[in-house]
């Protein structure tokens, strides 16, 4: 009796949830999706003559699968930051 009574307590632990088992793909996770991920990371601006300059820009993904661009520019050699550009890129048909 209590072999079948602990059968049944620890049977339905093993096995996984409906829920988990249909779980579906996170968003813009296709090959499709990640044709631009080379845009990811952080990067340097430089001018026309190859001088870096005091700018830094990054791209960020986020779970939703849209992308977010954060570019700061500093005219005192990075002692402080001003935003430049915040922004959010979403796919029109992402909802």
């Amino acid at each position: 009796m209590r072999a079948l009574l602990l059968l049944a307590l620890v049977l339905p632990l093993s096995q996984p949830a409906d829920a988990q088992r249909k779980r579906p793909p996170p968003p813009c996770a296709s090959a499709e999706h990640r044709q631009f991920d080379f845009w990811l990371g952080d990067w340097q601006v430089f001018d026309k003559t190859g001088v870096v300059q005091r700018e830094r820009i990054t791209w960020t993904p986020n779970a939703d699968g849209s992308v977010r661009q954060f570019w700061e520019s500093s005219s005192d050699d990075g002692k402080r930051w001003t935003t430049a550009f915040d922004g959010l890129y979403k796919h029109p048909n992402s909802g």
